[in-house]
């Protein structure tokens, strides 16, 4: 979820620039290089923090096996095959989160890629409800994100959800 959210935030900054690129005839497989890149590199990134992560969680469990089952030799191989697996899981799911955004915006046409986007002006949806002056926008920030961009904060709370079920997971097995 965060390498979707990151990489459509990056995709929707460049749009501009996709647009020029679409519009001088740039093969869309070549403009899809740098964000499908990035892509790879959170999920290497995010494959190497999770070994070092279990290595660190290995060693805890370790201790605790050792007081608890008090035995003469412990023998705990390292499993390749099973991190081996788990990594390209791990690279496979942040590619197609990527894959997506990316897609979405290779499919746009050039000229809607060039066309700005301005700022809505106007009173907003909260200031009859907080006052509108000023001094009131910070307790209004969240919600105006959450009707600007409702599947961003969605995939925002799916990831949080997803690494807070992670977490008590590995809590309830320690």
């Amino acid at each position: 979820f965060a390498a979707s959210n990151l990489v459509s935030r990056m995709v929707r900054s460049q749009r501009r620039e996709l647009g020029i690129g679409m519009a001088v005839g740039a093969p869309p497989w070549l403009m899809a290089v740098r964000p499908a890149l990035v892509g790879v590199q959170i999920g290497v990134f995010g494959v190497i923090l999770g070994i070092g992560a279990g290595w660190l969680i290995n060693q805890g469990l370790r201790s605790v096996l050792d007081s608890a089952l008090p035995l003469p030799t412990w023998v705990t191989p390292f499993q390749y095959r099973t991190f081996a697996t788990a990594s390209l899981r791990g690279i496979v799911v942040v590619l197609g989160a990527t894959a997506w955004p990316v897609w979405r915006a290779m499919r746009m046409k050039p000229i809607d890629a060039l066309q700005t986007i301005r700022p809505v002006s106007g009173r907003s949806l909260f200031a009859s409800q907080r006052g509108g002056g000023r001094g009131h926008s910070l307790g209004v920030l969240p919600f105006r994100d959450l009707l600007r961009s409702p599947g961003r904060a969605l995939r925002t709370a799916l990831g949080i959800a997803a690494a807070i079920t992670v977490l008590f997971a590995v809590l309830g097995m320690m």
